[in-house]
Formats: structure tokens, sequence, C-alpha cells
């Protein structure tokens, strides 16, 4: 009884949605205010204010980096398993603050740094005890990392049900608003706070971002009544180590024939699948033999090491799922990484001058790339998706794969671009005779590198938003801080790939005269246009591979929740007695199906009550979005001219004499030749809908890609067949579907069964009418 309670009491709090987004942006605001002014120009404080050397600062802050990127993971596991986000996320602030208030009073405190330089004396260099404090707060630093990366994004997503009607906004549009409100915050912090560090002091340079960070927990705290809370359901990695201990103990076992046979729990179950319970799919067979029951097995009370219910076993499929596509990022961060190191040398030996007395720094290029990133994001948001929208028929405009991808595509333009102004500004530099001085300053406007800067700012706000949205949407729910940690670690192997190809460049392409791809002292004798090249012929083929890996990818196949019975019952009436797309189209067949099964001899099937039922059908395509749009446009097309045949033919009998009489049946634009189009038109929607029911998937893409193939690919160009293949990722989720219809599970089934028994007499009735005339039926 005490377990079903608390089984029970274990859900969504009915709280969160829009109320909860001040705070949440609030803390945002401030937390990545405090954390990228803190860290962005520490550099400069180790060597002048710790008198490091350059290559243990640089060395210091790399070893943090890693630290601080391996750190998510664990967090992530906290969060999952045992805390909750808003606990870890607390927690982790807390941790962070500590440090950064540790550091900003060595800033202050004059003895807890060396003292300062003073004319050519040799700078003394930090004791053990002042750097013992900076490690600890560098470590302290990563830990708080550990627990604000990958549950801050996941936390706010938390506070959006896709499920709930009241709530009009997505959570991808919530990752729209997070990375925008992130972006701002950083442009902020890399131009006011360095500035301020620079030019007016230490203790307020870090000050001021401590004090940020204070602000950001005061405001996270605040919002806590308003928050809708997920509560951890045990470690997420126990559950996957022990489907797949259950299904190596179980590799001898002969697979069932009926998938519905495997081991369901719904009550085991209810604690991690309060937003949808995942279903059996097809792929990874091999694990599913852990949820095969046999008379070892105790179904209510079931050992977990020997037997897992079919939700359990896609758990760990989803995230083995999800694996190519994390790879795929990993290059475009080594990409993105070259800004601050080759980019920014680029930039030191150009004119920088924006007047006579002012140039703007070379760390500071790094601004047009997030003026670029926050541009593009609130374009999309604001324009591209309501334009998209039109053509795909998805709330979101474009998948997040495809959004991914053109991300992927732009970042490839990025490095093209950056290898051939680096060409113009070697070319500057042997015109004006500066090739053999690294350190002048080339008559070459900085401005020319704003393309590749602003490149790798729109690919940013395609790719990472896309990628942290496809972590977070394709994640199991219990899973979703450390899903939203792969984000990170990403981030970090890209690092970690760009510095082994650095060295591996360096390391290879020297030559025994001392030339060098990527020499140490003087980037004019160097040849760094090969080198973004060699970036770009990695991404094109990283591309290709990505493509490959998005077309193959199997979305998370789950089943939402259907709401309390009154709704429901509630929901089913209405739409049972409105008259929706779908009921008019049932009744529409019905009568001509109930005309052709009592037909007299002399009784012909009208072309105007034939039109009349096909024009009903074009709603349909409308719904499904781009991957139809060609089948739309045609399928219209072809009803709107037999309406107008109709005009003069009375029967289908009549259209089909015609064209026979006058050899024109299979002439394109023939009123026979549009009759076999639309033809076709009902039988795929009729395929359609046989697939939509035979299977509970979220999504229609394996749906529709069956459905294509059987009534419409044979007859079909390769090139048409690629474009549909390609659109099938932009259709609308089942549950997307259902609302443009105005139906529900229940409704739409009974009336999609309708129609497929209805059209059946149709189709071959058409069928009936060539075949008779003795008119071939495979074009």
């Amino acid at each position: 009884m005490e377990e079903n309670k608390s089984k029970q009491n274990n859900v969504k709090r009915p709280k969160g949605g829009m109320i909860a987004m001040p705070f949440i942006f609030s803390n945002e605001v401030c937390e990545k205010l405090a954390v990228v002014g803190f860290y962005a120009n520490m550099i400069s404080y180790l060597t002048t204010q710790l008198h490091m050397p350059l290559t243990k600062a640089a060395n210091t802050l790399t070893n943090f980096g890693g630290t601080a990127s391996l750190t998510p993971l664990l967090g992530a596991f906290v969060a999952d398993a045992y805390a909750g986000r808003f606990w870890t996320l607390t927690v982790a602030f807390i941790i962070y603050q500590i440090a950064m208030t540790s550091l900003t009073l060595s800033a202050i405190i004059p003895q807890l740094r060396p003292p300062p330089c003073t004319g050519e004396q040799v700078c003394q260099q930090a004791t053990s005890g002042q750097l013992a404090l900076l490690y600890g707060s560098l470590l302290l630093g990563a830990l708080g990392s550990g627990g604000i990366r990958p549950c801050v994004a996941a936390f706010g997503a938390d506070q959006f049900d896709e499920t709930d009607p009241k709530q009009p906004t997505k959570t991808w549009k919530y990752f729209n608003w997070y990375y925008f409100v992130m972006g701002a915050s950083i442009l902020a912090a890399v131009t006011v706070i360095v500035y301020i560090q620079d030019n007016i002091g230490w203790g307020w340079g870090l000050g001021i971002p401590t004090i940020s960070m204070f602000l950001s927990i005061i405001a996270f705290v605040l919002g806590y009544p308003l928050y809708s809370h997920m509560d951890p359901v045990g470690s997420p990695f126990t559950r996957l180590l022990q489907v797949s201990v259950a299904a190596f103990r179980k590799r001898n076992l002969t697979m069932v024939s009926d998938p519905n046979l495997l081991y369901q729990n719904e009550e085991l179950d209810a604690s991690i699948s309060i937003d949808g319970r995942l279903v059996h799919s097809k792929q990874m067979a091999f694990l599913d033999k852990a949820a095969i029951v046999t008379e070892e097995d105790n179904v209510k009370a079931p050992n977990l090491w020997r037997l897992n219910s079919v939700h359990r076993v896609e758990e760990l499929k989803s995230l083995i799922r999800m694996g190519p596509i994390w790879a795929s990022g990993i290059l475009l961060i080594t990409a993105y990484a070259q800004q601050g190191t080759f980019s920014l040398q680029q930039a030191k030996t150009m004119d920088r001058h924006l007047t006579n007395s002012f140039q703007i720094p070379a760390g500071s290029m790094s601004v047009f790339t997030m003026l670029a990133m926050l541009s593009s994001i609130a374009l999309y948001d604001r324009f591209l998706i309501r334009i998209a929208r039109r053509f795909t028929g998805l709330d979101r405009g474009i998948t997040f794969l495809h959004r991914m991808g053109i991300g992927f595509l732009i970042s490839v333009l990025a490095t093209l671009v950056a290898g051939f102004i680096e060409v113009k500004r070697k070319q500057a530099a042997v015109a004006h005779g500066l090739e053999d001085k690294p350190h002048s300053i080339i008559p070459m406007s900085v401005f020319w590198l704003v393309p590749q800067y602003g490149l790798h700012g729109i690919a940013e706000a395609f790719m990472s938003i896309g990628h942290l949205e496809f972590f977070y949407d394709q994640s199991p729910e219990s899973m979703r801080s450390s899903a939203t940690a792969l984000f990170w670690t990403a981030i970090s192997v890209g690092n970690y790939v760009s510095t082994l190809l650095v060295s591996l460049v360096h390391k290879y392409s020297a030559k025994p005269d001392g030339s060098n791809w990527l020499p140490d002292n003087n980037l004019n004798k160097g040849k760094l246009e090969l080198f973004y090249w060699l970036i770009t012929g990695l991404q094109v083929v990283n591309l290709l591979y990505y493509i490959c890996c998005a077309k193959l990818y199997t979305y998370k196949p789950i089943q939402t929740p259907t709401k309390d019975a009154e709704s429901e019952e509630a929901a089913s009436k209405m739409s049972m007695t409105t008259k929706t797309p779908l009921s008019a189209i049932a009744k529409a067949f019905e009568e001509l199906s109930g005309f052709l099964g009592s037909q007299t001899k002399d009784q012909k099937l009208r072309l105007d009550n034939f039109c009349e039922a096909c024009s009903l059908v074009s709603v349909l395509f409308s719904c499904l979005g781009l991957a139809f749009k060609f089948a739309e446009m045609e399928y219209v097309a072809k009803v709107h001219d037999l309406v107008e045949a109709s005009k003069t033919y009375a029967t289908l009998e009549n259209v089909l004499d015609r064209d026979v009489a006058n050899d024109t049946v299979k002439k394109p634009g023939s009123h026979s030749r549009n009759l076999r189009r639309v033809r076709q038109g009902l039988d795929l929607i009729r395929a359609l809908f046989e697939e939509f029911l035979s299977t509970d998937d979220y999504y229609l893409k394996d749906a529709a890609s069956t459905a294509y193939s059987q009534v419409c690919a044979p007859y079909h160009t390769w090139a048409v067949r690629t474009a549909v293949s390609a659109g099938m990722y932009t259709l609308p989720t089942r549950e997307e579907l259902l609302q443009k219809l105005n139906e529900t599970d229940h409704t739409a089934e009974k009336k999609m069964r309708r129609y497929i028994e209805a059209s059946r007499p149709v189709i071959a009735y058409i069928d009936k009418l060539y075949s008779s005339r003795k008119i071939a039926l495979d074009w």
C-alpha cells in the first residue's frame, strides 16, 4: 500500500509554464554573466596578477576546462537518480558561488596574491598557499559546472507539458529563448566585464560576476513554489545495465513472434513514464529478449536482472540510437574552436582600428559570432518558423534533425570562406613586404574576418540549439539530465579533437627547411588556408555521415498518456458530434460504396458525386506537410480537372470511353490519366490509414514511408522518391495530426476504418473500368 502511494505521488506537480520563466531566465542571465565574465579573461588574471608563466597558466585553464566538461556526467547522474534537477542546481550554484567568492577575495586582499611587479624586477610567483586557493577555487568551479550544465536547460524545458493543451508554448520555443538569453549574457560578459577587468581593476572585474551569481541564486530559489518538478526515480544507469544483463542471460531464447507477448508492467514503469510510455520498436531486436517471459520469471515482482519491461528496453534502445547523431556534432565544435586560436591570431596581424585612437581588441572579434547567433535565433523564431510551417505543417517549422543539418552545412561554408580570406591576408602581407615581419600590422581591415565569424554564429544558432533540443526530446524522460550532459561532452570531445588535429598537422606538415602549415612564430609563412580547407573536407564527410544517420534514425516510439476519463470522454463526444474532416470523408465514401453495392446494370457512378467526395480528401494531404506537398498539389489539380470535366461528362465511364476513342488515355493532361492519379491518391490515404492503425508510433515517418512505397514509389522517378524520402522527416507527429483533424485516437480509429472499408470498392470499381477496356494498370 505504501509503495503504491509513493508511486502515485511521484508525478509532475501541476505548476510550471510561462509563469516560471521570469525566474528561470533571470537566473540564466545572471549565471551566464557571472560564469563567462569570470573565466573569459582568466588567462590575463593568472599571468598578470598571480605571475604564472604563460604555458603553466594555459595548462591550468585547459585542465580546469577538461574537468568542467566531464563533471556534468556526475551531476546528471545525481540529478536523475537521487536529488532531482532543482536541488542539484541549487547546490551547484552555491558551490560555484563559493569558488567565485574565494577567487574574488584573492583579487581584493593583497596577502592572497603575489606583490605587483615594479620596473624590470623579476616577478614573484604565487606561493603554494596562494596556488592552493586558486586550484581549490577552480576545482569547486568545475564541480559547480557539473551540476549546472546538464540541468539548467532541462529544468527550464520541464516547465512545459507538451500534452497539455492549456500550455501553448512548446519546448522547442523555449530552447530558442534559452539560447538567445544565454548568448546575450555572454555578449555582455565578453565586452563589459572584460573591459572592467582590463581598465578598472580585478576587484571590480571579478566582484561584479560574483555578485551576479549571488543574484542568480536568489532569482532561482524564489521561483520554487511555481516550478514543475520531476522527482528522481533511481539510477538510470542501473536500469540500462539491468536490461543489458537480462538480454545477455536470455540470448539463446527464440524471439517471440508477436511483440505484444513481451513483458509490460505499467505499474512498475509509472514513475519513469509520466510523459508517455515507450512502445516496442523493431530495431535492435536482440535487446527485446530482456522482455521475454519464461517460467522462471515472476511477472508480479520481477527480478530486473532477468526480466525487464518493454519500456525499459526501449530506454536503452533510445540512447543507443542517439549515439551516431551525438558523434556527428563533434567536428562542428572542432571547427568552431579555431575562432579562439588561429582566427584570433589572424585578427592580431590585421588593421583593427575603428577610429584613429580606438581599435578593436582581437579577442573581441567573437562579438560578431554572438551577434550573428542572436540575430539568427531572433529571425528563426519570429519569421523562418512561420514560413517553414506553411510548407511542412509542423508547429516547430522544421524538425531538429533538419535544423542540425542546416547548421552543419553553414559550418562547412564558414571554414571554406576562412581559407579564402587567409589567402587574401597573406597576399596583402606579401604585397606590402611584411611576409617576414610577423608582428607588423598588415594594412587590411580586420572586418574581412567578419564573414567567417558570422557564419560560425549562424551555424551555432541552428546546430547547437537543434542538438540540445534533440537530446532533450529523444532521451527517455527519466534520463534528460544525463542526455543533456552528452551535449556538453560533445563540446569537450570537439575541443580535444581540435587539439589532436592541430598537433598532427603541425607535426606532419613540417619540412626540413623549417616551413610548416601552422608555424609557431610567423603566420604569414604558414599555410593556414590548407588547414581550414582540411577541416572543410572533414566537415563535408561528416555532413554526409550525418545525412545517413538522420535518414536512418528512428524517433523515440512513445505513446502519450491519455487525460482523465471525463476529459477523454468529452473530447470523444465532441469529435463524434462535430463534423470533422474525417467524418465528412468517411460519410462521402460510404455513400459512394453503398451506391456501387446496390447499382443495377443501367446505373453508373456519376462523375460529379465522385469529385465531390474526392475534394474532401485534399485536407488530409495538407495536414501531412512538406512530405506530401507535391502529392497534394498534384491531387488537387487532378480533382479540379475532373470537376471541370463533370460539366461535360456525366459518368466516369463517359470520360474513359471518350479518351479511348481518341487514343488519349495515357496522354499527359487527359481526363483518364488524371482519374488514374486521383485513384492513386485515394489508395495512398487508405494505405496510410492502415499503417497508422497498425502501430502506436509517436512519429508518422515509418507509417507514411511504408504507405508511399506500396502505392506511389513504383511509379515515381528516383528524384521524386528521394525528395519524398527527405520530406518524411517533416511529417507531423501522431498527436499533431489528430489535433489538425480535431480527433482523438478513439474517434480517428473508427473513422479511418470506415474510410478504409468504403474506399476499397470505389478503388476496385475504377480499376475495373480500366481493365475492362484492356488498359493496363501499371502506370
